[in-house]
């Protein structure tokens, strides 16, 4: 699930690292295809990457997109439905994120690395500069996203992953930056296939 990892260090180091992770993490996950979240951070801490700085987020990607591949599918959001849910209880929505997205900070531009080594270029001729970059990835019904959002867009979805009804979003919103207008980015994630589904709050 690391082919660009691998690529990056090469076969034999990749081996030796991913060894010494299996020896320090052993897997509590019942199923193999869900080891190996904590890789990325495991990667951090080893020696002799100082040529490939960028290493642990393109592991932290390479398992967003793994996580996104193997995970639920998506639902087909219905906005027609929204239209039969009177006006005054609208605020009591609750808008859901992709079930399989997640929400991942980089320190490096390793979304267009990924592009790059999926064009079958040689990834270590790619150059990339240390910027802070928040990204998006999930599975849409067109296939895997990824997208890259602004600050606020970034705190905007981790509200949403609250699961809590709109009307509670936009207060805790206001206590964090009040500049952010959960109103007008919803149509704008909807847009972008970010969200798949909503409900009515229960009372």
């Amino acid at each position: 699930i690391n082919p660009l990892c691998l690529d990056l260090v090469g076969e034999t180091f990749f081996n030796a690292m991913a060894r010494n992770f299996v020896q320090h993490t052993p897997s509590n996950a019942p199923i193999l295809e869900y080891y190996g979240e904590c890789f990325a951070n495991f990667v951090v801490t080893q020696p002799n990457i100082e040529n490939v700085p960028y290493l642990a987020d393109v592991a932290r990607l390479e398992w967003a997109k793994h996580s996104a591949e193997i995970g639920d599918d998506p639902k087909a959001l219905d906005l027609n439905r929204l239209q039969e849910i009177p006006a005054d209880q609208q605020s009591q929505l609750i808008w859901f994120p992709i079930q399989n997205s997640r929400l991942i900070q980089v320190n490096y531009a390793v979304d267009e690395l990924w592009c790059w080594f999926q064009t079958a270029q040689e990834s270590k001729k790619f150059k990339l500069e240390k910027q802070a970059f928040n990204l998006f990835v999930g599975r849409g019904h067109a296939g895997i996203i990824v997208s890259r959002l602004c600050p606020k867009e970034f705190i905007a979805l981790q509200a949403l992953e609250k699961g809590l009804p709109l009307v509670d979003i936009c207060q805790h919103l206001l206590t964090i930056d009040a500049s952010i207008n959960m109103i007008e980015l919803l149509p704008k994630f909807i847009r972008r296939g970010f969200i798949d589904y909503f409900d009515l709050k229960q009372n």
